[in-house]
């Protein structure tokens, strides 16, 4: 898990760079970033999976390459098939504090925007973990997710989920 979280944060930011600069996005498309804890190192927002996905794919037709829909393949190589909001905002938010030296998965977790949670979760096997918190296999890996408003908050460890949920504090944010 802690590598393919390391994988998927590196495509994530690859894919980020390489997609065609956007406008600033509106207030209203940045409400993930309530989501955010104060005490976050870091984050890395993406404001549209689909037009992200619609870019990258404009990018491989003019480098002449058979365009292949990273969103897709994400979904599959994950298990989320279903209940992913596409047109959602998604963040790579990664944790501060000295658990970060020992194992850098540790204070990883990523919100995935979720229009319907329980079919999000369904194909994932998941478990009672406690505090609200399901362990679920992904990409073959354990793994935690808990639902927070409209997002699926997903990581590594219990402790980094329960982290970022607790910080966007059942505020209800809105999966745009």
């Amino acid at each position: 898990m802690k590598r393919m979280l390391m994988m998927c944060s590196g495509m994530l930011a690859g894919l980020a760079l390489l997609a065609a600069p956007a406008p600033v996005a509106r207030a209203a498309n940045m409400e993930i970033l309530k989501a955010v804890p104060e005490q976050a190192w870091g984050v890395l927002i993406i404001r549209n999976l689909n037009e992200l996905d619609q870019k990258l794919m404009g990018v491989s037709q003019q480098l002449n390459v058979e365009p292949i829909s990273v969103l897709n393949m994400a979904k599959a190589t994950t298990g989320l098939m279903s209940g992913v909001n596409d047109k959602g905002s998604a963040a790579l938010v990664f944790m501060g504090g000295p658990a970060v030296m020992a194992d850098p998965s540790q204070s990883l977790a990523i919100l995935v925007p979720a229009q319907d949670y329980a079919g999000l979760t369904s194909g994932l096997a998941p478990e009672d973990a406690g505090n609200g918190i399901s362990k679920v296999m992904l990409a073959g890996q354990p793994s935690y997710v808990m639902q927070q408003g409209n997002y699926a908050v997903v990581g590594p460890a219990p402790a980094a989920v329960q982290t970022v949920a607790g910080a966007m504090g059942g505020a209800g944010i809105v999966a745009n």
